[in-house]
């Protein structure tokens, strides 16, 4: 969630320090990816603990992502409306968010992905991913509806992006990301069960992290080795999927690396989570991790005022901006879980609900 604000941070830096903005946007990269592959791990655990009532985990979990498909789309379509000064019903219609993927994850996948192996969970993830990614580069829809069928769901390749598409996190591959994340979570949580320690596990999962980023790289460096024409259909291809910083749609390197960045973040935490440090460290970010919707909600007003009203700051004092915006929002979300507002995001599971479960 850091990263996510320092992403958006980066819009008060577009105007002065375009350079800049450029970089701090493309190392906080690691948002996007890390943010899905944790959520999708969360309920891998979650599975896992709750295995004789995976029927009423995924019941709550549909409203729960109903609700962020729904209210969340409306309230960070108005902050984006507002910070951008751009027409509401423009963003509202023409826009896809990370938020609505996990949404849309969290109302279609808990169903029956508790009912599949661990393995082919992550088979089919990656299957599915790479179907996706197929389609990108054969499908090439002629007419209007058909492209924003493909925008919304898969993805452009380069050659068909203007500054006229609509953003859109592209949902097949990014839920492909999150199923994924569930292996990841009940891998984690069998481990935890079985009785590896936290360093054991934290190094494992580092091994992954940096496996990853190296195939990336050298994916990319073998791409560069042969020198193919990007005017050339091979090329063109090969070009897409070795950026690593192409987020829209996912590039195989830009999800390998920057996942494995984010696995190395966590392995940390596995490692250093019980020394004094880390475990303040990890003490002050929980306040932040368990308020996420909110908070990520909330870091797009405070960006946007931030872009609005703050166009001449030095770079010291920008820094300053930066640090202190942090300190709100993390304000916000101890204040946030003080009064159980996550409760708000099950006010439909909680008016549905049949008595006869028993859950609150």
């Amino acid at each position: 969630m850091m990263f996510v604000c320092l992403a958006h941070f980066t819009w008060s830096l577009e105007a002065r320090r375009p350079a800049l903005a450029d970089l701090l946007a493309s190392i906080s990269m690691v948002a996007t990816p890390t943010f899905l592959l944790i959520s999708g791990a969360m309920l891998g655990l979650l599975q896992l603990r709750r295995a004789s009532s995976n029927d009423v985990l995924a019941r709550r979990l549909f409203h729960r992502g109903l609700f962020l498909v729904l209210f969340g789309h409306f309230v960070i379509s108005f902050a984006a409306a507002w910070t951008n000064d751009l027409p509401y019903e423009n963003i509202l219609r023409g826009r896809i968010y990370v938020t609505d993927v996990i949404g849309l994850a969290l109302v279609l996948i808990p169903w029956w992905s508790f009912r599949v192996a661990n393995g082919r969970l992550v088979l089919l993830g990656a299957t599915v991913y790479f179907a996706t990614l197929l389609l990108v580069y054969s499908w090439h829809p002629a007419f209007e509806p058909g492209a924003l069928v493909k925008l919304s769901f898969v993805g452009l390749d380069n050659e068909h992006v203007t500054q006229m598409t609509p953003y859109a996190s592209p949902i097949i591959p990014y839920m492909a990301l999150y199923t994924v994340g569930i292996g990841l979570g009940r891998w984690i949580g069998t481990a935890m069960a079985a009785g590896s320690g936290d360093r054991r596990i934290g190094l494992a999962v580092g091994r992954i992290g940096l496996v990853l980023m190296g195939a990336a790289l050298a994916f990319k460096v073998f791409t560069l080795i042969l020198g193919l024409d990007p005017q050339t259909t091979v090329g063109h291809v090969l070009r897409d999927i070795t950026a690593p910083l192409r987020k829209i749609p996912p590039s195989p390197a830009y999800l390998a690396f920057f996942c494995g960045e984010g696995l190395l973040f966590l392995a940390f935490f596995f490692v250093a989570g019980r020394s004094f440090v880390g475990a303040r460290l990890m003490g002050l970010l929980a306040v932040v991790g368990q308020s996420s919707l909110f908070v990520f909600i909330l870091q797009f007003f405070v960006y946007g005022a931030i872009a609005r009203f703050v166009t001449s700051a030095s770079d010291r004092v920008g820094v300053l901006w930066f640090v202190g915006s942090i300190a709100l929002i993390w304000l916000a979300a101890y204040g946030w879980r003080a009064i159980r507002g996550n409760r708000l995001f099950d006010v439909t599971y909680r008016l549905f609900q049949r008595p006869a479960t028993g859950v609150a």
